[in-house]
């Protein structure tokens, strides 16, 4: 199999080097109270972060990306301030 001889790279757009750089967004969190009988842990869907109600009646501050999925959780119950 033969090299190309670097003639690929020709064929690029040249690259933008003054790029607008990506701005960080806010991470918005969500209160879950857990309404079970005994503890568990949940996985966040979006983010892979575990998020544990030890308790029954426990709230956790959920990252907002994982709300969806928490709410398809049983026995856990978004809190609204």
């Amino acid at each position: 199999m033969s090299c190309c001889g670097s003639k690929r790279r020709d064929f690029l757009p040249p690259s933008n080097h003054f790029s607008t750089p990506v701005q960080a967004t806010e991470v918005v969190f969500v209160t879950f109270r857990y309404t079970g009988q005994r503890g568990i842990a949940v996985t966040g869907g979006v983010t892979g972060r575990k998020y544990r109600f030890l308790n029954p009646g426990d709230e956790v501050q959920v990252d907002g990306r994982d709300a969806p999925g928490m709410s398809a959780v049983p026995n856990t119950v978004r809190v609204y301030t």
